[in-house]
C-alpha cells in the first residue's frame, strides 16, 4: 500500500527551520604559571558552540528538496530505488503520494548549490539519482572565478546549505514512521558550515596595544554535503587566509590605529569554515592573532570544550578534539594582551541555534 506523506517546509517562514542541537560540555579551566619576573600575555578565550545573534542570512531558506529512496538496507527487490524527488521554492509545502510503505531512506537538502562551479541541483535533478550521488556531493572552496581559495560566503545570494539524512526509517500503512526505535514525527536539518566569532574587546588601561591581523590556517579545500571524513594528508589539500576582516569571507587587515589611540580595542570578526573531519591531527585548523609583536596560535575544534590550548596545539590532541563540526559556532573572547605568550581558556560548548522542526504528517 502507498501512503501519503506530507512535509511542511515553509521557505518563507525561515524561523520554522533552523538547527539540530548538539550536546553541551561544562567549563574547563587550566591555570598557566609563569616566573614572576616574566611579563605574560593572558588570552581568556571562551569558545562556545552557540550563537545568540544569528543573522537573517544565516537563517535564510531559499529552497528545500525532499528525497525518499527505498531503503538500501532492504533484502527484497527495489533496494535503493528513488521514490520521491521534490524540489520547492517559495512558500510551499510538500505533499507526496508515492511513498512506499516499508523501510525508506529520507534526505532533506536545503539551499543546494546551483551555480556553475558547484551544480548540485544538476545532479540532484537526475531521474537516475542514487543515495551515493547525494552523499558524494562536494564543494571546492574557491572564489567566484574559481581561481582563488576562499572561505564560505553567506549572504542573500549565498544562503548556507543544510542537510540531514534519515536512513532505515520504517513507514507503516497508517503513515506512522519509526526511526532508530523511536517515533519520527519531525525532520530537522543542520548547517553544513561552522561559524567562528572572535571578539577582541577589553580595556588595556589606556596603554597602547597593536593588533595587526587575524589569520586562519589549514582550511580544507573540499567539503561535502553529507558528513564525510577528509582523508587528505597532503598540505596541498589546504589553504590559509591572511587578514580576516569583519565581513565573512573578506580579507582585510585589522587597523592598528584604533588600538594605538584608545587602548580599548573593540573588534568583532566573523567568518565561516567548512566542516573538517580530519585524519591527520598535524593538519588541524587554527587561528593566528598577530598582536603586541607576537603571534598567538589558537587551535580550533570540538576539544576546545574540554581541553586547554596547549593540549589542542600538542601532538596529544586527537582527531575528535580537532574536528570542525557542522552546525557549530565557536566564539572566542580575547580579554587581555600584555606581552609574552601564555593562553588560558575558560570554555563551554553548546549548539549553534535552537532546533526547530519541520512537521511531518
Amino acid at each position: 500500500m502507498k501512503k501519503l506523506l506530507i512535509i511542511f517546509g515553509s521557505v518563507a517562514a525561515v524561523a520554522l527551520l533552523t538547527l539540530l542541537a548538539v550536546s553541551c560540555s561544562k567549563e574547563s579551566v587550566k591555570e598557566i604559571t609563569t616566573p614572576p619576573a616574566v611579563e605574560t600575555t593572558t588570552l581568556v578565550v571562551p569558545a562556545l558552540r552557540a550563537d545568540g545573534d544569528a543573522t537573517v542570512d544565516e537563517l535564510r531558506i531559499n529552497s528545500v528538496r525532499l528525497l525518499i529512496f527505498r531503503s538500501e538496507s532492504i533484502s527484497y527487490n527495489g533496494a535503493g530505488v528513488l521514490a520521491v524527488n521534490s524540489y520547492k521554492t517559495g512558500n510551499q509545502s510538500f505533499e507526496e503520494s508515492k511513498v512506499p510503505v516499508g523501510k525508506i531512506d529520507i534526505f532533506v537538502v536545503v539551499n543546494e548549490y546551483t551555480n556553475t562551479l558547484s551544480p548540485w541541483k544538476n545532479i540532484l535533478d537526475s531521474p537516475n539519482l542514487t543515495e551515493a550521488d547525494v552523499k558524494n556531493l562536494a564543494k571546492t572552496w574557491t572564489d567566484a572565478l574559481g581561481t582563488t581559495n576562499a572561505l564560505p560566503s553567506v549572504n542573500a545570494s549565498n544562503p548556507i546549505p543544510m542537510f540531514k539524512s534519515y536512513l532505515g526509517v520504517d513507514l507503516d500503512d497508517q503513515g506512522n514512521m519509526t526511526y532508530n526505535g523511536a517515533p519520527l514525527t519531525t525532520l530537522s536539518v543542520e548547517r553544513i558550515f561552522a561559524k567562528v566569532i572572535v571578539n577582541i574587546n577589553f580595556d588595556n588601561g589606556g596603554n597602547a596595544v597593536t593588533i595587526n591581523s587575524l589569520d586562519v590556517n589549514y582550511v580544507p579545500t573540499v567539503s561535502w554535503l553529507s558528513p564525510t571524513t577528509n582523508n587528505n594528508t597532503s598540505e596541498s589539500g589546504f589553504f590559509s587566509v591572511t587578514g580576516i576582516g569583519t565581513a565573512p569571507g573578506t580579507s582585510l587587515t585589522i587597523d592598528p590605529a584604533e588600538n594605538l589611540n584608545s587602548g580599548k580595542p573593540n573588534r568583532k570578526y566573523v567568518f565561516y569554515l567548512p566542516e573538517y573531519i580530519l585524519v591527520a591531527p598535524s593538519l588541524h585548523t587554527f587561528l593566528v592573532l598577530n598582536a603586541a609583536s607576537k603571534a598567538f596560535s589558537i587551535a580550533l575544534g570540538d576539544g576546545m570544550g574540554m581541553h586547554d590550548n596547549d593540549y589542542m596545539n600538542s601532538s596529544s590532541a586527537t582527531t575528535s578534539d580537532l574536528r570542525i563540526s557542522r552546525n557549530t559556532c565557536y566564539i572566542i573572547n580575547i580579554t587581555s594582551i600584555t606581552g609574552e605568550i601564555a593562553i588560558s581558556f575558560t570554555v563551554s560548548v553548546n549548539a549553534w541555534g535552537d532546533p526547530t522542526p519541520v512537521p511531518v504528517h
